[in-house]
């Protein structure tokens, strides 16, 4: 049975959480703030890629679709208290 996700969906989910594992979250301020730019997630996909052969973001042969990733760069705000962050719009 195929996958009911599409690629472009899953790079998406596959994006946001390399780039909220790798987030500082400040506990005095209540943020989260991204420590990588938009070409850092772009690379660690490609070695996601690679290397995930038992992962459930197994992407195959599929090409990574640059749209799928956040603009964000380094030091932005993902989400904080006031809803006000990057991921919160």
């Amino acid at each position: 049975m195929p996958n009911k996700h599409s690629p472009l969906a899953r790079q998406k989910r596959l994006a946001r959480r390399i780039i909220l594992d790798s987030a500082y979250y400040d506990r005095q301020n209540c943020e989260s703030v991204s420590m990588l730019s938009r070409v850092n997630v772009l690379t660690l996909m490609a070695a996601t890629v690679e290397q995930s052969s038992g992962s459930a973001f197994i992407l195959s042969d599929e090409p990574i679709y640059v749209g799928s990733v956040p603009d964000v760069s380094r030091g932005e705000v993902l989400t904080d208290t006031r809803g006000q962050g990057s991921f919160q719009r």
